[in-house]
């Protein structure tokens, strides 16, 4: 199917671009009658039936993806408190020892603006 290609809404009686269309099935708003020509505005009851497929469709996709490697580790505990002492050390170094003194910089720029 072409991108631009126009379905039409019998309920409302317009055309909608197919990326709407499918916007719109995504969101269990709308249905098709006929594929790729034409869709109609799903009842309220029909609306709750469809989100309820789709939720159970992805809770089934979820199940039976592969866990995340990190929820294997044996013996891993999250406690929520984080220890800071590292951050603050690496903190320190990266401004105060890997940073030229500002004399260094003023005379580097002293020297490019001389060479212009």
């Amino acid at each position: 199917m072409a991108s631009r290609k126009r379905i039409y809404n019998i309920d409302r009686n317009c055309h909608y671009d197919l990326g709407v269309v499918m916007l719109g099935i995504e969101n269990c708003a709308i249905t098709w009658v006929e594929e790729g020509v034409s869709v109609r505005d799903l009842t309220e009851e029909e609306k709750i039936e469809a989100r309820l497929l789709q939720q159970a469709v992805r809770a089934q996709e979820a199940a039976d993806r592969e866990p995340l490697p990190g929820s294997e580790i044996p013996g891993l505990v999250y406690t929520g408190k984080t220890d800071y002492s590292l951050i603050r050390e690496a903190h320190k170094f990266a401004t105060n020892a890997a940073w030229p003194r500002s004399e260094e910089v003023n005379a580097a720029i002293a020297g490019l603006e001389a060479k212009c």
